[in-house]
């Protein structure tokens, strides 16, 4: 899947084929199954299918998954959180 923004909105396409609409303010590319994603102050993981399967509405910043990890950011300090959302 593609990133691509679409009107001020990100969502993701297969070649001009949009997959998941254009509804997050802020989106990454997809690693390891999964985007990070934002729409509003609400930050969250989606697979390719656009559901939510990790939501981490406590984060100011959340950055995509690499080798099972994935830096979040809460109150100005950064941390790692496994797939499963627990911080490690």
């Amino acid at each position: 899947l593609s990133l691509e923004n679409i009107d001020g909105y990100w969502g993701y396409c297969i070649g001009n084929r949009p997959i998941i609409p254009p509804v997050y303010d802020s989106g990454y590319e997809f690693h390891e199954g999964l985007a990070a994603v934002s729409v509003g102050d609400c930050r969250h993981y989606i697979n390719a299918e656009g559901v939510p399967v990790l939501k981490c509405p406590q984060y100011e910043d959340i950055q995509s998954f690499r080798n099972g990890v994935a830096v979040v950011v809460e109150n100005g300090i950064h941390k790692h959180i496994n797939r499963n959302g627990e911080i490690i």
